[in-house]
């Protein structure tokens, strides 16, 4: 197997989304990504990820790619857990308390802010390995919410 068929099958995986990191992590070198990537004429979505031609962009996914520490909550988690058909307008996501949120906010991001031992309360995996609150502690939300 080339590293062309390798290559095409983690975008595949990844519904059209390839991380430098990931691939480097599997022996290939940054030349040889960067390769690949301009021959499938690949688009930039954020530092190190690239989108097939082909794919849809995902905008939760390439948020939560540029700011890593986010956490989908409130509305944005009903969404990704498909208690709701319709997306967001604003995205809405928890940080820890402390964490500069202006460049989020000023994307149109609404920030609910957390204490530090309770930003890992009740953390999941959603749609597209997206972390989000779980249904549970959704129904509680008040009692996280601090802003």
């Amino acid at each position: 197997m080339d590293y062309n068929s390798i290559l095409s099958q983690i975008v595949e995986e990844q519904n059209g989304y390839l991380r430098i990191v990931d691939v480097q992590n599997k022996d290939f070198s940054k030349y040889t990504v960067m390769e690949y990537i301009k021959k499938n004429e690949m688009e930039k979505v954020a530092s190190g990820v690239y989108l097939a031609p082909d794919a849809w962009e995902d905008k939760l996914y390439s948020l939560q790619i540029r700011n890593r520490k986010i956490i989908f909550s409130n509305e944005t988690a009903l969404y990704l857990h498909s208690l709701t058909d319709r997306e967001p307008f604003n995205p809405v996501v928890s940080v820890v308390r402390g964490y500069n949120s202006r460049h989020l906010k000023g994307v149109g991001v609404i920030v609910h802010t957390v204490r530090p031992e309770w930003i890992e309360l009740g953390l999941t995996n959603a749609k597209n390995f997206l972390r989000a609150i779980q249904l549970e502690f959704m129904i509680k939300k008040d009692a996280f919410a601090i802003s």
